[in-house]
């Protein structure tokens, strides 16, 4: 009996606790004075960067290339293209109208980027914008999405539509871990943070090092506007792309090539080519100067892929990252040699078990 009471005890202290850790995080989330990020000007950048000429690694829109053809690409760079400071695209047709390649990671900036769109290619406004095609489903590129008016259409593949669907009903989770891991990064600053780890039982410090690094990570994303975001409009594809359309806007065909590769580096990646003016927009299969985030894979299918786009393209192309500034295909190789390396590194960790393991399997036999 006395057993017993003390379990119902515990449990009561239990919720408790739960109970004022969230009504804590409620007082929290409605009188912090926050600022959100408006744009990436502000962004620290590494001075050792590649550039190529003409294509600084600075913030807002800049011109691909000035001999472009009748449609002429333009990109938007965030630096430091670290966690959710990621590129967008737009190419322009001769009538001023284009197609926008990806939003940004909330909507207050893309709503900025739709702003600049017009006195960067010379004169419009948001409007011009014709379409919107996604290079893939990860959240710096479609939670901008009901920034751009709605009843433009939306292009993408199908599984990308999966992928955004089921994420649609989650966006209130991201929402909830932003906030959660702000409060718990705030709150162990006041105490010393990533100082107080050494002073644990080493039986504790690896769960405390999984719980810093979630509240630290979640803290970066606190800048962007999320608030607003809703998941019942994300982006719904009017039309579903396959590899090797041309992408058609209105019934108009545009000289524009969509590639799907598939489940690399988010669950389904592609890449918009504009062969006439030799501008390619990879979206995240290349970071150019940032490390690299696979969530897929494995490492050889981006290896694959990239080998992929510098036989179908050339020495003089330029490339537009998904994140970083824009590159060349000398760019390309080297994030190219990045996974290589990474590919030959784990096999060879692995190779021994494998080993062990075949011949394990054949003398059972």
């Amino acid at each position: 009996m006395f057993l017993g009471f003390l379990a119902f005890v515990a449990r009561c202290s239990v919720f408790a606790t739960a109970a004022a850790a969230i009504c804590l995080l409620l007082l929290w989330t409605i009188t912090e004075r926050r600022e959100y990020f408006t744009s990436s000007c502000h962004n620290a950048r590494s001075p050792e960067l590649r550039l190529l000429p003409g294509l600084p690694f600075s913030c807002g829109w800049q011109r691909v290339r000035p001999d472009s053809g009748s449609f002429v690409p333009y990109a938007f760079i965030q630096p430091n293209g670290s966690w959710c400071w990621s590129n967008a695209g737009f190419i322009a047709s001769p009538d001023g109208s284009g197609l926008l390649v990806d939003t940004l990671m909330d909507p207050v900036l893309t709503a900025t980027m739709l702003r600049e769109l017009g006195p960067a290619t010379g004169g419009g406004a948001p409007g011009r914008v014709d379409a919107v095609v996604f290079t893939h489903p990860d959240v710096d590129h479609i939670l901008g999405n009901q920034a751009v008016a709605p009843e433009i259409p939306r292009l993408g593949t199908a599984k990308a539509q999966q992928d955004i669907d089921a994420q649609a009903g989650a966006a209130w989770k991201l929402k909830l871990c932003v906030e959660a891991g702000r409060f718990i990064w705030q709150v162990l600053k006041l105490f010393g943070g990533p100082s107080l780890l050494p002073l644990l039982p080493s039986a504790l410090q690896p769960r405390a090092l999984s719980l810093l690094g979630f509240a630290k990570s979640q803290d970066n994303l606190a800048g962007f506007n999320l608030k607003p975001v809703d998941g019942g409009r994300l982006p719904k594809f009017e039309s579903l792309l396959a590899s090797g359309d041309n992408i058609t806007v209105h019934g108009q065909p545009l000289p524009v090539r969509f590639w799907e590769v598939g489940a690399i580096h988010s669950k389904s990646d592609s890449m918009i080519l504009l062969p006439e003016s030799k501008v390619a927009f990879t979206g995240d299969l290349l970071f150019i100067g940032i490390a690299p985030v696979m969530w897929s894979g494995p490492a050889s299918t981006w290896v694959k892929a990239l080998d992929d786009l510098l036989e179908a393209t050339g020495g003089d192309w330029r490339f537009v990252p998904g994140h970083g500034p824009v590159t060349d295909a000398e760019g390309v190789r080297s994030v190219r040699r990045y996974f290589a390396y990474l590919h030959e590194a784990s096999w060879g960790d692995w190779y021994g078990f494998e080993f062990v393991f075949i011949w394990f399997s054949v003398a059972r036999r």
